[in-house]
């Protein structure tokens, strides 16, 4: 159950909001279409609008901690993918393993590309399976993020939360909205998002983007090169079709590529100077950012998709069906030793195709009583074809490899086919007082078949299938005092279906590659949201706990990502988020996340030994009563925007501060993260007719070396996921019609 000092916590603030001023005065704003912001009255705070229950309704009215964003507060701080989110939103956090960039949310998270994420991306309501961060598009209208497992609406399992991105709907007036940006390391960006009306009916909206470093952060002393370089570029096109007054149909396809070096280099974590060369058995030293390496890394990514929304009605009925494909290529490249010897290597060669349907049928938003149900399935193919190991250490780190060979391949093959049908019901049963009840059941079949072989000769070679099925819930009471202030409390059952490690040395076998069992989570959280002084005031606080039992768990084994189950955890928290709009052109906010996670069973947990000469050993250890890794235990973001109009054009000016304490890397708490604090400034101007804009930014203003994340690989160290060190540029923008 919740702490009693977190009841409390939110006992005294429903008890102070409900005394303050103001707050059964201010009226409800009007309500825009989905992922809008309303108009604000007396010039207090826009209400921003959601999708977090499948229907469009007011963030602050949804018994859900959810952080929302319009396109306006986006451009503000420069959010220019789902990347940066973790500079707006607390407690998330990301963990970029080569092309992928996996997302933590309080703590909650799963960087193994064969399993499914526990944080969902949709774009436009069509899920993004491949743990591939969204690119920079200059179509995002808003994004949402419902903190918290959601496992009623969303067909597939979310046990950490659900980022939903919602693009521009093209208009039939011609429009169009450029960028050209230049920044430090040699960097040249360009965005543009073009509309118009083809026909009385349709229209169009063509995206697309360019960001190219050029200059890399570092370098490779073993030859001269730059190192922690990207190049990415993409486009995107959405056809929307209005067949009737109640019939409207969406057909969008996009591309990308994606090339750099984060997340494939070895380079040691923020506060340690070295890496342990097990060639000489000594330390090598290396400065910020520079690796020394014979094997040259990097990463490359390809992905494509395309999609079909239909939107219609039957009387007061909504409709909706939603049906994808989409497909991944990535490869990485690592040299694993992370010496300038020739040791071992690393290749993984990748690919992924996934095809979805959904149906869906629900109320109208409005009246007291709503309700939707849908059908979700979902197939993947995903195989790693191979993972190759290489190099003349080869024998002496597999023994069973023969003297003499050159290469150790394994391929792994998986298949997923998962059907869902699920179903959420709001009534008022008192006046004020509204229960929801949801229930989702999944079925998840899972096979998967895969070799090794030694310069061509096989091992072994196996495969195994598993059915998964889970049935999921969620029950939440609200109760609104007035438009301004809400409390709620709710449970929720979350779920992440079994599956099975690509890597497997031992072989594919269930005895040499056991299955990872699912896991479940149940949520408990109660909260309330206000808002206050004629809505120039706005709290939102929660507590939750989340009880977990055979938790996913990831580490590095002989250079690949492989999983384990932790028998339990217990993970406890508080959110805070204020926002605040004193005068007419000062917005504030502040949101701050504090998480007390802890396993409360993991006897077979990886341990991870620094020895005085810098090599690292693995072994096993108990880790109950440690932090899980990937959880800040206190996280802060906080910023301040001022708009100055004058007779050239309106000044805005953003700053803002993202703070990350005591996070570990590790099960046992033997590997912190360093703390750190980014500040990023931006000054934008836009000229009185809203056509021209230009932009001054830089981010992390102070400098700060850190690590977004860590990889512990035995026996070369804890080598470093990292962080961006100072980039400042220029962005100039061009924009007419609507």
């Amino acid at each position: 159950m919740i702490a009693i000092k977190y009841l409390g916590l939110l006992a005294s603030g429903v008890a102070l909001t409900a005394l303050l001023p103001g707050t059964a005065l201010a009226q409800q704003a009007d309500t825009p279409g989905a992922g809008g912001a309303a108009t604000a009255q007396g010039g207090g705070l826009e209400d921003i609008i959601v999708t977090a229950q499948r229907r469009s309704e007011s963030a602050q009215t949804v018994p859900i901690a959810v952080a929302a964003f319009t396109a306006e507060g986006l451009s503000a701080s420069r959010t220019l993918s789902s990347d940066d989110l973790p500079s707006l939103v607390s407690g998330l956090t990301i963990a970029p393993n080569g092309p992928r960039t996996p997302l933590y949310l309080r703590g909650v998270g799963n960087n193994n590309a064969a399993a499914s994420p526990a944080v969902l991306t949709f774009v436009d309501g069509v899920y993004m399976p491949f743990n591939i961060g969204a690119q920079g598009f200059n179509d995002i209208a808003s994004m949402e993020i419902a903190k918290g497992p959601q496992g009623t609406l969303f067909g597939r399992n979310a046990t950490g939360g659900v980022i939903q991105i919602t693009t521009k709907d093209p208009t039939s007036t011609p429009s169009a909205d450029i960028e050209l940006g230049y920044g430090n390391y040699e960097t040249v960006s360009a965005k543009a998002y073009v509309a118009t009306g083809l026909t009385s009916n349709l229209r169009v909206g063509v995206s697309g983007f360019y960001d190219n470093q050029m200059n890399g952060w570092g370098k490779n002393d073993f030859n001269g090169s730059e190192i922690f370089r990207s190049k990415k570029y993409g486009g995107r096109v959405k056809f929307v079709l209005d067949v009737s007054e109640v019939t409207t149909i969406k057909l969008a396809a996009d591309y990308s590529y994606g090339f750099g070096h984060p997340g494939s280099v070895i380079t040691p974590i923020a506060g340690q100077d070295y890496v342990y060369n097990a060639i000489t058995g000594t330390k090598q030293f290396l400065d910020d950012y520079h690796i020394n390496a014979d094997y040259q890394p990097y990463f490359t990514s390809k992905e494509g998709g395309a999609s079909l929304t239909v939107n219609s009605a039957i009387g007061d009925l909504n409709l909706l069906s939603i049906t994808s494909w989409r497909k991944n290529k990535n490869y990485l490249k690592i040299d694993y030793d992370g010496t300038p010897i020739s040791s071992l290597n690393i290749d993984r060669y990748a690919e992924d195709e996934a095809f979805t349907q959904e149906f869906q049928i629900s109320s109208p938003s409005t009246g007291p009583f709503k309700w939707v149900a849908g059908l979700f399935y979902f197939r993947e193919r995903p195989k790693v074809n191979p993972f190759t190991f290489s190099g003349p250490s080869l024998p002496f780190v597999f023994p069973f490899v023969p003297a003499g060979s050159e290469t150790l391949n394994s391929s792994a093959f998986d298949k997923v086919d998962a059907y869902a049908g699920y179903g959420q019901a709001s009534l008022e049963v008192l006046p004020g007082t509204t229960l929801t009840l949801g229930a989702r059941y999944t079925i998840e079949k899972r096979k998967q078949s895969g070799f090794n072989d030694v310069d061509g000769a096989v091992l072994s070679a196996g495969g195994q299938s598993r059915t998964f099925k889970k049935p999921t819930f969620r029950a939440s009471i609200d109760h609104k005092f007035s438009p301004d202030l809400m409390i709620y409390a709710s449970f929720n059952r979350g779920f992440n279906s079994g599956w099975f490690n690509t890597l497997a040395l031992g072989g594919f076998s269930a005895t040499a590659n056991p299955v990872i069992l699912p896991e479940t989570i149940d949520a408990y959280e109660v909260g309330f949201k206000s808002q206050l002084f004629d809505r120039k005031l706005r709290v939102n606080v929660s507590a939750f706990q989340y009880d977990y039992t055979n938790l996913q768990q990831q580490f590095f084994e002989f250079g690949g990502l492989v999983t384990k189950n932790a028998a339990a955890a217990r993970i406890r928290g508080v959110d805070i988020d204020i926002q605040a709009r004193p005068v007419q052109n000062l917005d504030l906010s502040v949101s701050a996340e504090f998480l007390d996670p802890k396993f409360t069973d993991f006897p077979n947990a990886p341990f991870y030994t620094l020895l005085p000469s810098g090599e690292m050993r693995a072994g096993v250890g108990d880790a109950s009563g440690f932090s899980t890794p990937q959880a800040p235990h206190f996280s802060l973001n906080a910023s301040a925007t001022y708009s100055l109009e004058t007779g050239i054009g309106t000044f805005q000016s953003t700053a803002s501060v993202n703070y990350r304490g005591t996070t570990y890397a590790d099960t046992v708490e033997q590997f912190p993260l360093k703390k750190r604090t980014l500040v990023n400034l931006t000054e934008r101007w836009e000229s009185t007719d809203g056509q021209l804009s230009a932009s001054l930014w830089v981010r992390n203003l102070l400098d700060e070396r850190y690590d977004e994340a860590a990889n512990l690989l035995a026996p070369v160290g804890p080598a470093a996921s990292v962080g961006a060190p100072r980039t400042y540029g220029i962005t100039l923008g061009y924009k007419f019609g609507s």
